[in-house]
């Protein structure tokens, strides 16, 4: 199953300086009367990148679901340790 990392990290991790800097150099950038369109545009982005990553996950669990259930784990690592053993018996037997 697939589950969002959760962003509860961020406030965390950028401190109020942080924002008043990134928010002074994007005022210098854009200036006082482009900044709300930047950030109405930025807005858009964001929210088109959400829906995209959430409609990927939703065609992932729905591939997920759809699906076999896996065998048994370790059933499946026995028989692929057979098959490398065979593999190094057989080139053995043929660099003789």
């Amino acid at each position: 199953m697939i589950d969002a990392m959760p962003l509860s990290f961020l406030p965390a991790s950028v401190g109020f300086l942080e924002v008043v800097l990134v928010l002074a150099v994007a005022l210098v950038l854009f200036g006082p009367k482009r900044l709300p369109e930047a950030s109405r545009k930025l807005a858009l982005v964001l929210n088109r990148l959400r829906q995209a990553m959430n409609e990927f996950k939703e065609q992932l669990r729905a591939l997920e679901e759809e699906s076999p259930p896996e065998q048994n784990p370790e059933i499946r690592r026995s028989e692929i340790q057979e098959g490398v053993s065979d593999e190094r018996s057989s080139d053995s037997r043929s660099a003789d």
